[in-house]
């Protein structure tokens, strides 16, 4: 077991953004090696200044005169493995509590010159050599490139250039604001993985290089970082809550996703505050007055809003439960990650599903077997059935291999010589019942193939989408089982009411998102 004494350099305790950090990386490293932590809360300890009396070198050799929470720190790196320190960068250096705990290691040295130091210096009281010195800190520029040259001075003085590891973080007052989690737990998932590598000998250069990557791209993380003081620029006026959370939100705009100049209102109704973020090509504005007509208009209370930027709600489900809103273009809710996302790469979306792998065996029996013999179209379809069922490079979905399936059977009934008008009667009733059947399922056919115009799977967790298509999945089966119950319908009704019901599904699909967006009016 491995003795690990954790040093918590932040006046922040644990509440601070490196000790988050510090937390991960020992993670990572239990899952390789069984770890025995002992934290200390350098802020929290009773720490007095060191006197310069070197009475630890000629009086009580070793042996520090001052008697406060400082020897068990002493004792503590004696009797540990590791030694992880973890602090925040204050103004280039460290924070001067924790170089109090610098100073007072001066036990640890013997009084004599190191005639073998070049710089010159005094030798160690004890053999530290197998210990291993971890530094992780976090500072609130962009990168760390450059402004630890105060820090790692020291280190190398004191443990040599090679003698100790660092993950020095930028960014790092992205930790602590909860609407960016996503972003700040996928970093540290790279520092878990730093953990594992150094338990297991040392971290890669490929996990290196992953820590010095900037979590949020520098011209956004800046706007981010001038607009959460609360200070207008200009002025030096303090700002409102509401105004500081839009002019943060207007930080994140990713100018990538620009298709038209757009004017987003936010009136909370809780604060009677109006604010308006205004998208142009090259930067987002918020404006507090002189207000410009809205393209899209969200109302609702701040303490709403704040939440689902959280995540603490997702904005969906508050919409159906009528929480706020939105008057205008909704297609800014629906595409929200890509104006306002943060630059991170986005989750995986999961298999890309095609919808006319669904229906291609169904067109092939409703155009094919009225022009084909039926023993060369019953050849046909095994095969292609055999080489779509087979494929292991299509994401096929339970409904196209079931539609395949179906639709094999039905050529193989007109090869048996069942009469042509039958099979395709009992093809409507298939088709039709494969969407009903799936409208009592948890996720509806038609929600398969569009989910990814909306994410990916995450999709199905959205209420209006999910409901959307729930309609008009029984809208579909309905049509077909309408031409299964009454065989009479004139020919051509089999391919005009289809195209009308594609033409009510494209419109269907953008009205009742915004109808509901539109929320219970007085």
């Amino acid at each position: 077991m491995m003795k690990v004494l954790l040093l918590n350099g932040s006046p922040k305790g644990p509440a601070s953004n490196s000790i988050q950090l510090a937390n991960a990386f020992l993670q990572g490293a239990r899952e390789k090696q069984e770890l025995e932590i002992q934290t200390y809360d350098i802020y929290a300890m009773d720490l007095r200044d060191c006197r310069g009396c070197f009475a630890c070198w000629n009086k009580t050799p070793g042996q520090c005169v001052i008697h406060d929470d400082m020897t068990k720190i002493l004792k503590g790196i004696l009797e540990a493995d590791w030694i992880v320190y973890s602090f925040p960068l204050y103004y280039y250096s460290l924070p001067s509590r924790l170089k109090l705990v610098f100073d007072r290691q001066l036990p640890f040295r013997l009084p004599f010159m190191d005639a073998q130091n070049e710089y010159g210096g005094h030798p160690d009281r004890y053999d530290l050599s197998k210990k291993r010195w971890i530094f992780i800190s976090t500072c609130g520029f962009y990168t760390a490139q450059g402004n630890y040259e105060t820090v790692t001075s020291q280190l190398d003085r004191l443990y040599g250039k090679n003698g100790y590891t660092t993950i020095f973080t930028g960014e790092g007052e992205l930790f602590r604001v909860p609407e960016l989690k996503k972003e700040c737990a996928r970093y540290l998932d790279i520092v878990r993985q730093a953990g594992r590598e150094f338990a297991g000998g040392s971290i890669s250069e490929a996990v290196r290089r992953q820590l010095e990557e900037a979590i949020l791209p520098r011209p956004v993380f800046e706007r981010l970082a001038d607009a959460s003081w609360g200070v207008e620029p200009e002025s030096g006026h303090i700002q409102s809550e509401a105004y500081q959370f839009t002019r943060q939100m207007a930080g994140l705009y990713n100018r990538d996703h620009y298709d038209k100049d757009r004017v987003v209102e936010f009136e909370y109704t809780d604060r009677n505050e109006r604010y308006q973020i205004v998208l142009t090509k090259t930067d987002a504005q918020v404006k507090k007055e002189d207000f410009l007509p809205y393209t899209t208009r969200i109302t609702t209370p701040f303490a709403v809003w704040q939440s689902i930027a959280r995540e603490e709600i997702r904005g969906d489900e508050a919409l159906m439960q009528h929480l706020y809103t939105v008057d205008g273009d909704f297609d800014l809710l629906l595409r929200w990650d890509d104006f306002f996302g943060t630059g991170a790469a986005h989750a995986p979306k999961g298999p890309q599903t095609n919808m006319l792998y669904f229906l291609v065996p169904w067109m092939a029996l409703w155009i094919g077997a009225p022009v084909a013999s039926r023993i060369g179209f019953g050849l046909i379809s095994a095969g292609l059935a055999l080489l779509f069922l087979l494929s292991p490079q299509l994401n096929l979905t339970k409904y196209d291999r079931l539609g395949w399936i179906v639709c094999a059977g039905l050529a193989g009934s007109l090869v048996a010589g069942v009469s042509f008008p039958l099979v395709i009667r009992l093809s409507y009733l298939g088709f039709g019942l494969c969407w009903l059947v799936s409208a009592c399922q948890k996720v509806p056919l038609s929600a398969w193939y569009s989910m990814n115009e909306y994410g990916g799977p995450d999709a199905w967790n959205n209420p209006i989408f999910m409901k959307t298509n729930r309609i008009l999945t029984v809208s579909w089966g309905f049509l077909y089982l309408l031409f299964f119950l009454v065989p009479a319908l004139p020919p051509m009704v089999a391919w005009i009411a289809p195209a009308l019901l594609g033409v009510f599904t494209l419109w269907f699909q953008k009205w009742y998102p915004t109808f509901v967006a539109r929320g219970k009016r007085e």
